[in-house]
């Protein structure tokens, strides 16, 4: 699957317009002019998902508790 004309996050944290090819649930290409079967997300932005793991308790344990 080819995602066409998205505005992408970089590495330095700047969006540029470009393609992603997905390959079994997996970034396999990131490049221009891609060519498959594709999504056009022209005017769209496509980044990482981006999780919280920040947690303060769990299962009735607080993690300022001294045990």
């Amino acid at each position: 699957m080819i995602f066409k004309n998205a505005f992408v996050l970089t590495d330095d944290f700047k969006f540029t317009n470009t393609d992603v090819e997905v390959s079994d649930d997996r970034i396999t290409n990131i490049d221009k002019n891609l060519s498959g079967e594709e999504i056009d997300l022209t005017g769209k932005y496509l980044i990482p998902g981006l999780v919280d793991i920040h947690t303060h308790a769990a299962l009735g344990t607080d993690t300022m508790d001294k045990d």
